[in-house]
């Protein structure tokens, strides 16, 4: 039955505005920063030019079912790292399993920011990787280049120019390095006349905002997590290796790198039923646990059996009750 009301496409036009390009999102930056200053109660640092909130950046990936497919609203293309044009059809009539491996999108990755208190929380960046794109390097710069931008002070990502909501550099107007202090961790007298009280990148005021009178609010990204896969596990040593040898980006000075704890906890319970995992100095899973209990010298086999029990005690090992191990 036909009730009438707007059509199909009017409904598409009047719906909020999305965007499918990869990196932080303006809006939601703008977003999370104006939930900060109105629940957070925890600035790391608070003075007449400065208002710098704690911050953690945790993201976690997403697999994609791999395809290329039509955006009606967008009239476009989705799926690949870059835009499908006719173009790009043309030179490609036949991708090859390389092309597809480096362009077909796989997975995405969600970073949200979440204040340290806990009572400010807001996805705020995404990325989409590749099969053959997610090497340590790849994941480093990643990490690096969404630090940076949400560290940008809130006049400065106001002032940004965006393209389909997605925020440029802004972080390269957003100036608050001094190479003496810096050099010397200290502040200095030119930078102390101008109220700075830090030589941290992170913490200070940016220059603009100093220049017209205004306070600069911003975030601290004091803490980075992420699960410990082949890519982030390698960029985590990339990082903690500039870190070491002091040669990190001096706004990541205060950058602390962490696993995520829900993925240390599943690691663990995996390596019980599925991999090997060191006890002390012996190595052992779920299936030495089982094969001891059916097929040992019978002083063994008693004492596994009423170690694990036979309603614990099942074939299938992702099934069998951790509470037995």
């Amino acid at each position: 039955m036909n009730l009438g009301g707007p059509s199909y496409k009017t409904c598409l036009k009047h719906q909020a505005g999305y965007t499918n390009e990869p990196r932080v999102w303006k809006p939601l930056s703008l977003a999370h920063l104006s939930l900060l200053q109105t629940f957070s109660s925890l600035p790391v640092l608070k003075t007449d030019k400065l208002i710098a909130y704690p911050c953690c950046l945790a993201n976690d990936r997403t697999a994609l079912k791999p395809a290329i497919e039509f955006d009606e609203r967008l009239k476009e293309n989705v799926g690949l790292t870059r835009n499908l044009t006719t173009d790009l059809v043309k030179n490609n009539p036949q991708p090859t399993t390389a092309f597809l491996k480096e362009n077909l999108v796989t997975e995405a990755i969600v970073s949200s920011v979440t204040s340290l208190e806990n009572k400010c929380s807001l996805p705020c960046a995404i990325e989409y990787a590749t099969k053959a794109g997610k090497t340590a390097e790849s994941c480093k710069e990643m990490f690096e280049n969404q630090v940076r931008m949400l560290q940008t002070c809130e006049a400065c990502q106001k002032r940004s120019h965006a393209t389909k909501h997605i925020l440029g550099h802004c972080y390269e107007q957003c100036q608050s390095f001094c190479e003496t202090c810096f050099g010397m961790k200290d502040v200095c007298h030119e930078c102390k006349a101008k109220d700075h009280i830090s030589y941290h990148p992170a913490i200070r005021a940016c220059s603009w905002c100093l220049e017209n009178g205004g306070q600069s609010v911003r975030r601290v990204i004091s803490v980075l997590v992420a699960d410990c896969k082949t890519g982030n596990k390698g960029a985590f040593m990339l990082i903690r290796k500039c870190i070491e040898e002091g040669t990190i980006d001096a706004h990541l000075s205060l950058m602390t790198i962490l696993p995520d704890c829900p993925h240390v906890g599943k690691s663990l319970k995996a390596s019980f039923s599925n991999w090997w995992l060191k006890l002390c100095n012996e190595r052992s899973n779920l299936g030495l646990l089982r094969t001891l209990r059916n097929r040992a010298g019978s002083v063994n086999m008693t004492t596994m059996r009423k170690l694990v029990p036979r309603n614990d005690h099942v074939k299938n090992k992702d099934r069998q009750d951790p509470a037995a191990v």
